[in-house]
């Protein structure tokens, strides 16, 4: 049975992260035009996606555990440190996820509220 992205080796984990980066890509290229930009590697924690049709700039997770879950995780914090929602710089946070067990997987797409929701003021 699948485990989830956290049993995956990181490679395979990437792989798949890319697929839905470019679908989403030629999604914002197909609707908007313009040219879609990929961070440098030193950027690459900040955001995947820029461009240059919204002027904006998008972070794309995906959760394939959810196909088996219900449930969707949004990562904030990792050992610790900021991470996921409370590190990306983008302006949208795109998220694939599945629904009852579907041959496809769905797609919310939300602005980061980068100033109303901080790190320092939030807990679990």
């Amino acid at each position: 049975m699948y485990q989830g992205a956290i049993t995956r080796p990181f490679k395979e984990s990437l792989f798949v992260g890319q697929q839905y980066e470019d679908w989403f890509a030629s999604y914002l290229k197909k609707k908007y035009g313009g040219t879609i930009k990929r961070p440098f590697t030193f950027e690459r924690k900040y955001w995947d996606l820029y461009s240059t049709a919204t002027m904006r700039y998008y972070e794309i997770k995906s959760d394939g555990k959810s196909k088996y879950t219900g449930n969707l995780a949004i990562e904030f914090r990792y050992r610790g440190e900021p991470s996921g929602l409370f590190a990306t710089k983008a302006d949208y946070w795109v998220h694939f996820f599945w629904r009852n067990k579907s041959a496809r997987p769905a797609c919310v797409v939300f602005y980061t509220l980068k100033l109303c929701i901080s790190p320092l003021n939030f807990s679990v």
